[in-house]
């Protein structure tokens, strides 16, 4: 099914002049579902208005299974510290019904633009309300479980939403944390906030320099997004982005996660002390993102250290280490 839409007013249609629109998103490890690939989600995407609009959409690994119907939920809240917490409003609803259900702080609501949206791999919803107006919007728990079933999630992401003009710069640079890939490092003036690597020009096949392969002491450059103090007993996500600043390809790059003591990386049910993610090769000047779901323990300590090592085929290896707080 190409694309299936039942609602009597068009989602996702342009806003209004006066309206300030802002967008935020964030993504999910792929795989961490119990139930299968139509129910794991790997990106929530959402956008805001200041007249109180508010659309998400969730994008999942697999197309909708017309036969396999879900219940999404998506919960919306403000940062309170390192919670998710505050004044909230939900939209949720399944995925073959035309009006999801709109609350705020669990009081259902009334407005417009009510609607469900699915399309091959993703389902939206939307709902306009004064309440929503003029609201500070910065996180989103998104839920989903079978339609028929006895209320488990089969995948949850909760995270940082940051709206665009709502977003913290940890390092000052003028980068907002939602798009550093070093948010530690402060980088005026560039798109990434990253420093850019100095460039080592590879030798040819006869010596000197210019074109060919790139020296045995090349490697790739990793960064990762700096976690936030998780609460023992859950999980978040970890992701590093691995870049090739080299004027050659880098052939076969595998990253290797290590976690600390009472840690352990999740993958569906299972669980792990070690985990290794293939990216393959990385082109001149590109980047990939390896990402896993670290789980903590009652016992995890307050503060850890994830070791990580960016191992490409026949180069130097890369290690980096993420720290990890719990409370």
């Amino acid at each position: 099914m190409v694309a299936f839409v039942a609602t009597s007013l068009a989602i996702g249609v342009a806003q209004s002049a006066s309206a300030d629109v802002r967008r935020g998103g964030v993504d999910d490890p792929v795989g961490d579902s119990t139930g299968g690939a139509t129910r794991d989600i790997t990106r929530f995407a959402a956008s805001y208005d200041q007249n109180g609009r508010i659309y998400g959409n969730v994008t999942f690994a697999a197309p909708y299974d017309p036969a396999q119907p879900s219940f999404v939920s998506m919960k919306f809240a403000s940062i309170d510290g390192s919670t998710c917490g505050g004044v909230s409003a939900s939209l949720f609803g399944f995925q073959d019904s035309a009006s999801p259900i709109f609350t705020i702080d669990g009081v259902r609501g009334t407005g417009s633009g009510f609607g469900t949206q699915l399309d091959t791999t993703s389902v939206a919803f939307s709902a306009t309300n004064s309440q929503l107006a003029n609201r500070d919007w910065k996180c989103v728990t998104v839920t989903v479980s079978p339609k028929d079933g006895d209320g488990t999630i089969s995948d949850q992401l909760t995270g940082p939403l940051y709206f665009d003009g709502f977003a913290p710069d940890s390092d000052g640079d003028g980068v907002a944390d939602s798009i550093d890939k070093c948010p530690t490092v402060a980088a005026p003036g560039t798109a990434d906030g990253c420093v850019p690597p100095a460039t080592t020009p590879a030798p040819t096949p006869g010596g000197g320099s210019g074109s060919g392969t790139a020296p045995a002491t090349t490697t790739a450059s990793a960064t990762f997004k700096a976690l936030k103090t998780v609460k023992r007993g859950k999980s978040t996500a970890l992701r590093l982005t691995v870049k090739n600043p080299t004027s050659a390809l880098i052939k076969g790059v595998k990253v290797m996660f290590t976690a600390p003591k009472n840690t352990t990386f999740k993958n569906g049910k299972k669980r792990s002390k070690t985990v290794t993610v293939a990216l393959g090769d990385i082109g001149v000047g590109k980047t990939k993102t390896a990402s896993v779901t670290v789980q903590t323990t009652k016992k995890s300590r307050k503060s850890s250290t994830i070791a990580v090592k960016v191992q490409p085929t026949g180069l130097k290896s890369t290690k980096v280490s993420v720290p990890l707080k719990t409370r």
